[in-house]
């Protein structure tokens, strides 16, 4: 069994490691890791989550791309993915009120 490097922090094996947030959130959820580690993005630049999209050049159907581009960069999904995940909003209008990163 593979252990996180976010339960090697937990079980103090570790002082820090990288993680995205709603990986970190889903542990703490399931009670896997403490509740009182911290999560931080550092000043160096690096994100904190990996929401990213990108329409790839030679999609096949490039207009359902940009449908399923807009459904889920929505406010709506964007909220629905937070309260599920803990993943951190990229729309601003979008609730963040479970993300463990503002």
């Amino acid at each position: 069994m593979r252990v996180s490097d976010e339960e090697l922090v937990s079980d103090g094996e570790l002082w820090m490691a990288p993680g995205w947030e709603d990986h970190v959130a889903g542990l703490r959820n399931r009670g896997e890791i403490r509740k009182e580690l911290k999560f931080y993005v550092p000043k160096m630049g690096m994100n904190g989550g990996g929401n990213a999209v990108a329409i790839p050049l030679n999609a096949p159907h490039p207009a359902a791309v940009v449908v399923f581009v807009n459904w889920l960069t929505s406010a709506e999904t964007q909220s629905m993915f937070n309260k599920d995940f803990g993943t951190a909003p990229m729309n601003a209008p979008a609730d963040d009120s479970f993300a463990i990163l503002s």
